[in-house]
């Protein structure tokens, strides 16, 4: 038996659907393949403003990652850059940036006896291309246990294995160089811990050598962190992912003459996690918020739309409105009902869907009538009965 027939919650949740109304421009396509042009438009970004540091000091030649914060500007770890004080050339490139020279403008790395939490951060300034419009990250200073997040850089292991790197390897030659791909890992963060010297992300985003200095996103491309270590226990076989918090990095380009970006919704709200109040833990969405529980993050988000998620993609929540661009709701249903692949229940002046996602997650999904011509959408993927989703869906109120 589908597990959603035993929801006990199942007729409050059809109650609280309709009256519930806002307004979106997405695609009429629907909500799966705007979020996945959203995801494209995402990595498009990510790849312009993640660059590829490479150093050459004297016979050595080594690499790592950083990204753009400013134009012209590069933030990376200092441990990638700093051997070119006896000597040499970095350089940094991408597929938007052809081979350029940098020059280090700030650099701060404390005593490594420190560990983990000490400063490792170096500002790099390069001639960007002319005619080449290149993006600049913005920061989030909020992150917290189970956020997901993904690493981009350029780790040795991935680019050794491109023609790029083949006049290193092959020469120890930088001349020529052309820009290596750049590797995308993706995780969660396990948590956030605290040695005395400094705040540190240990996530499960994938990195190794030559990720240094790159960044650590949420899912808008935010930076939350930049990747410095990798952590690995021997005797155990067990390696850690970690990165400084983005928090740290800012205070560093602050004090190097940059102001950095911070995310608007970092801008209008500040801290998260337990013991927050619940007011400061509303989103909105369109015309409406609603309040994120303890232990649920936030997975993806946009002025009209929304995705919550618990232990660990156990259970996801969307809530997402969209134009009905003068179709009516049945109309609106059989467009839902190709793209679910289910076939639509009306019930009351709403109509609902059973189906299973590409994941094999049962999945429930919701339209109704918004007003003014829109309509909204709502879906819990999972168990409907799992702590937090009526949280959620009774929280949802108009601003």
């Amino acid at each position: 038996m589908n597990r959603f027939c035993r929801a006990g919650a199942f007729i409050t949740v059809l109650l609280l659907l309709a009256v519930w109304g806002c307004a979106w421009g997405a695609p009429f396509e629907g909500p799966m393949a705007e979020l996945e042009e959203r995801r494209r438009t995402t990595a498009a970004m990510m790849e312009a403003a993640t660059v590829w540091v490479v150093v050459e000091e004297k016979d050595i030649i080594s690499n790592g990652s950083g990204f753009l914060v400013a134009d012209g500007c590069v933030m990376t770890n200092a441990h990638v850059v700093n051997k070119v004080r006896r000597g040499g050339k970095i350089y940094v490139l991408n597929e938007s940036i052809p081979m350029r020279e940098a020059a280090i403008v700030d650099m701060v790395l404390d005593d490594p006896g420190r560990g983990i939490g000490m400063k490792d951060f170096a500002l790099l300034r390069f001639t960007p291309p002319k005619g080449v419009k290149l993006p600049t990250l913005s920061f989030n200073l909020e992150v917290k246990r189970m956020d997901m997040v993904s690493a981009w850089g350029y780790p040795a292991m991935v680019t050794r294995l491109d023609r790029s790197t083949r006049p290193i390897v092959r020469d120890g030659d930088t001349r020529g160089l052309t820009p290596a791909p750049v590797v995308y890992t993706e995780g969660t963060v396990s948590t956030i811990v605290n040695n005395g010297f400094g705040s540190t992300i240990i996530h499960s985003a994938n990195v190794t050598g030559g990720n240094s200095g790159g960044p650590l996103v949420n899912s808008r491309g935010e930076v939350v962190g930049i990747n410095t270590w990798r952590y690995m226990e021997q005797n155990e076989g067990a390696s850690l992912n970690l990165s400084i918090m983005a928090n740290d990095v800012v205070a560093f380009l602050r004090s190097s003459g940059i102001e950095p970006r911070i995310s608007a919704e970092q801008s209008r709200k500040a801290g998260s996690g337990k013991g927050q109040k619940s007011e400061d833990r509303r989103r909105n969405v369109g015309r409406f918020s609603v309040t994120v529980p303890e232990g649920w993050s936030v997975t993806d988000e946009e002025k009209d739309m929304i995705f919550l998620n618990t232990n660990g993609k156990a259970i996801l929540v969307g809530i997402i409105s969209a134009p009905s661009k003068g179709a009516s709701l049945s109309l609106l249903a059989d467009v839902y009902a190709e793209e679910f692949g289910a076939e639509p229940f009306l019930d009351g002046k709403m109509y609902r869907f059973n189906y299973t996602d590409k994941n094999g997650t049962d999945t429930m999904a919701f339209i109704n009538d918004g007003g003014n011509d829109t309509h909204i959408l709502v879906f819990i993927s999972g168990d409907p009965t799992e702590p937090g989703v009526m949280e959620i869906l009774d929280s949802l109120e108009r601003n």
